[in-house]
This record gives C-alpha cells, sequence and structure tokens, in this order.
C-alpha cells in the first residue's frame, strides 16, 4: 500500500510542477497579449499607408487599350519585391514565394529585391540575381 501511496504523492508532485508551468506560460501569454494589442492602432496605420501605395500603383497601369502617349523610359522593366520570414518554423513558405518569383523571369529587364535576406541562398538556387537585400524586422520595435 505505502508504494501505492509514494507513486500517488508522486503523481500529486507532478501535476503541481506542470499547473506552475502552465501558470508562467498563462502570464506570459497575456503580457504578449497587452503588448500586442497597445500597438493595433500603430499597425492599422501603417496598413493603411500600405494600402494607399499599393492603391496608388495600381493607378499607374491603366489597363486600357489605349497606348499611353508619356514617355515611359523602364516600361519593359519590373521590379519583384520577394517578402520573406526571417525567423523559422514557417515550414516551406520561403521556398513557395522564391519559386513564384522564379516564375516571373522572361524576356524582360526584371529587379529583385528581396525582404528576409536570411533566404539570399535559397533565392540564388533558383537563378535569381537579387539587386537589394534587408533582413525582414523580427519586433515590432524594429519597424522604425
Amino acid at each position: 500500500m505505502s508504494n501505492k501511496l509514494s507513486e500517488v504523492q508522486q503523481r500529486i508532485s507532478s501535476v503541481h510542477e506542470l499547473e506552475s508551468v502552465v501558470s508562467a506560460m498563462r502570464g506570459i501569454a497575456a503580457a504578449r497579449s497587452l503588448e500586442a494589442q497597445s500597438r493595433l492602432d500603430a499597425i492599422r496605420a501603417c496598413a493603411g499607408m500600405v494600402g494607399a501605395a499599393i492603391g496608388d500603383a495600381l493607378m499607374l497601369d491603366h489597363g486600357d487599350d489605349k497606348p499611353d502617349e508619356r514617355p515611359r523610359p523602364f516600361s519593359d522593366a519590373t521590379l519583384v519585391i520577394i517578402l520573406c520570414a526571417e525567423q523559422g518554423f514557417v515550414g516551406t513558405f520561403n521556398e513557395h514565394v522564391i519559386e513564384s518569383a522564379a516564375q516571373c523571369i522572361g524576356p524582360h529587364s526584371i529587379e529583385f529585391l528581396l525582404i528576409g535576406n536570411r533566404r539570399a541562398g535559397v533565392a540564388a538556387e533558383h537563378a535569381l540575381t537579387i539587386g537589394w537585400s534587408a533582413a525582414m524586422v523580427a519586433h515590432a520595435d524594429e519597424v522604425p
């Protein structure tokens, strides 16, 4: 009987240890959640600016059959911005993004810009010549 009692006491002790670990994880998660919520307004403002910039860029492509009368010295040039994750735990996400960018290669002039410069090696494997690269920010404090 004492053998079973010691097993039960050991399991109770293990449960208490696990409970303290779970409590610590909850505390960390709560702190990170509050930090993230405090940044939402700035993130929404940034997303609005990016959306406006994309809208402005889309207006440059007239999409009609009427030829543009203005001179366009770079009409045959293409700019591709590749956004990769800088950190791990993304599976094959980066490879898929780079493979999609590689499909843009054609007879016209193309310039690749890479965000997430740890992926430059993968880009080189796909014969992409990267004209510029920078690290992807890992934390919101690094954005400025």
